[in-house]
């Protein structure tokens, strides 16, 4: 059994803050729908419904971020010196010989967690602290082990954009 030249772990917090705003929306949502139907029935809530209400929201939103922590907490890439690999909800991998180009990717959040998102073309390695490292990484061993030219990348695209300017 081969062993991986590197392992990286994706960035928990990073996966966790915008599942956690996304479940906190869901669960205002929710509240809104249900005072809505009380509003609609013309039937009055005390003030410990509405805590009740609450305190069930709450606990839900922390119950699911308790359940994406769990689900997150094992996904890694793998570098193997012929391809990286992905495990992860799906799972994938990808040889160096198949990698076409080489693109960073970030977002607002990824600027405050310091992480962000390399783009292979048809794979991805998201949310991974240390970008700028594992991209060079990537870059030279895809140079090394595929082929990969950076040049005929940039000119490429170069070519993409006076196509695409020339519309």
């Amino acid at each position: 059994m081969e062993l991986p030249e590197y392992t990286v772990y994706v960035e928990i917090p990073r996966i966790l803050f915008s599942k956690t705003l996304k479940h906190i929306g869901l669960g205002l949502l929710a509240y809104i729908a249900i005072i809505t139907n009380f509003i609609v029935l013309k039937k009055t809530t005390t003030f410990a419904t509405n805590i009740l209400f609450m305190i069930i929201i709450i606990l839900g939103i922390m119950l699911l971020t308790i359940i994406s922590y769990l689900r997150i907490s094992n996904y890694q890439y793998q570098f193997y010196s012929n391809r990286i690999e992905k495990h992860a909800k799906k799972t994938g991998y990808i040889t160096y010989d198949q990698i076409r180009g080489i693109e960073i990717k970030r977002s607002l959040l990824d600027a405050v967690f310091n992480t962000g998102k390399i783009d292979l073309g048809g794979f991805s390695i998201d949310y991974v602290p240390n970008l700028n490292q594992i991209y060079f990484y990537v870059q030279k061993m895809a140079e090394l082990r595929g082929g990969y030219n950076p040049a005929t990348q940039q000119q490429s695209q170069q070519v993409q954009q006076q196509n695409y300017q020339q519309r």
